[in-house]
């Protein structure tokens, strides 16, 4: 029995070429009777020959009973089954020409950019996941640098990609400190000279300077009780990053149990890892 199943969704499009969604079966929430753009009305198969117009792709998981990946459709011109032209095909304008054109040339190549943080065992065990799933992976520092910052190499190698992955495992430790408490830990470290204290010097500190230093310990020693490991701020930056370039529908999470999630995109599809970090759902 073939563990990965391959499902091709339905797109639903408005009879002037505005795409309502690429996920109409697995996605019934997304469905408008009529176009929020225009306001026309949406069809989801030729008016010709009542073929259904072929949608996104994705991977289904048949151990995990999760859909572990997923390629966008662009809206199509032509029929592939009469070989009509859509509704569309001559009323669509020149702008959502090329959106579409960039759209077909990001869905038409299987690269799936990896944002990952220090775990190499997990980034190394997704990156074959998706090798045997015929995806090509794409890492950052495995691209050649062409001279360029960081940010620009980003940019440069995720140009053409038509999903991201974004692994958050538990890298830094983050803590809330309420404000009464930044405060007096500021005003201790600033009036006692803490931050200049060494173990060669530790020995010479004035009463005062141990009392900063119990207080210190004190505030940090309350605020670790409520420490969560989190992702590495590099990670938390691309995942916004891509969710801006691909739109949210194309990139998933991936995290380790246990691992604090970004409260202001709630509601997004993350995903659970086991052990050799590929994807599980609850």
């Amino acid at each position: 029995m073939t563990r990965y199943k391959k499902i091709v969704d339905i797109q639903q499009i408005c009879v002037n070429g505005h795409q309502i969604t690429d996920s109409y079966n697995n996605d019934p929430d997304s469905r408008k009777k009529f176009c929020p753009n225009c306001g026309e009305r949406t069809i989801n198969s030729c008016p010709i020959c009542n073929t259904q117009i072929k949608g996104s792709e994705s991977f289904f998981d048949t151990g995990y009973d999760a859909i572990v990946s997923s390629t966008p459709a662009a809206v199509p011109i032509f029929c592939e089954s009469c070989g009509k032209p859509f509704p569309w095909a001559e009323n669509i304008s020149k702008e959502n020409t090329i959106l579409d054109s960039t759209a077909r040339e990001r869905s038409s190549n299987r690269k799936i950019f990896i944002v990952h943080g220090q775990n190499e065992e997990i980034k190394n065990n997704v990156e074959q996941f998706l090798k045997s799933l015929d995806l090509e992976p794409i890492i950052l520092h495995k691209q050649a640098d062409l001279g360029k910052t960081i940010i620009e190499k980003l940019e440069h190698c995720s140009d053409d990609v038509s999903f991201a992955l974004i692994l958050l495992d538990g890298d830094d430790i983050g803590m809330d400190v309420d404000l009464k408490n930044k405060e007096i830990l500021k005003k201790a470290i600033d009036e006692s000279g803490l931050s200049s204290i060494t173990k060669e010097n530790i020995g010479t500190l004035t009463e005062k300077q141990k009392m900063d230093a119990i207080i210190v310990g004190s505030i940090l020693g309350t605020s670790f009780k409520n420490a969560k490991p989190r992702a590495r701020q590099n990670v938390i930056f691309e995942f916004g990053y891509f969710i801006g370039l691909l739109e949210r529908m194309n990139v998933r999470a991936l995290y380790q149990e246990g691992v604090e999630l970004p409260s202001d995109i709630h509601g997004m599809l993350y995903i659970p890892f086991d052990t050799e970090g590929i994807g599980r759902e609850n």
